[in-house]
């Protein structure tokens, strides 16, 4: 990751994407809930978690060929991730092995998510994508082979 990083609830964020975070007790879990605001807007929303290697770092996408650079984030290993795109904007976000995500970014302009997963265990197909017509959304179950 570029820059200094801030681990919020188990999950590395590079610092100079992070706009301002907070957190919260879920009364129905009983777990503490972090919202990350990023600067661009959009906002990540996951549990505390309990495995390393959690991270979100700046991406680059195309939604379409003829669209300019989305940029956006990559997001590995996290659990129960839910991102809310930004409002009027091109959104990129793309998930590595995240399990029962959820991905909010139905506000109209063309925005590009992709799923893909190495890990056996983590279905692609486990979440759930709001999106309109004009969103380009990309699923890759990637299967390990074994020699």
């Amino acid at each position: 990751m570029s820059g200094d990083s801030i681990n919020i609830g188990g999950v590395n964020f590079d610092k100079s994407l992070v706009k301002s975070h907070l957190s919260g007790i879920n009364n129905t879990t009983n777990k503490t809930v972090y919202c990350v605001f990023m600067q661009d807007g959009s906002k990540f929303s996951f549990q505390e978690q309990d495995v390393s290697g959690s991270k979100v770092k700046p991406s680059v996408g195309k939604a379409y060929s003829w669209d300019s650079d989305l940029v956006g984030y990559k997001a590995f290993g996290i659990k129960g991730l839910y991102i809310e795109g930004t409002k009027n904007e091109g959104d990129y976000y793309e998930l590595k092995n995240c399990e029962d995500y959820r991905v909010d970014i139905g506000d109209g302009e063309a925005d590009e998510v992709v799923i893909s997963s190495t890990n056996e265990n983590i279905d692609v197909n486990d979440g759930v994508i709001i999106s309109d017509s004009n969103d380009k959304i990309t699923k890759k179950q990637n299967k390990i082979i074994e020699f």
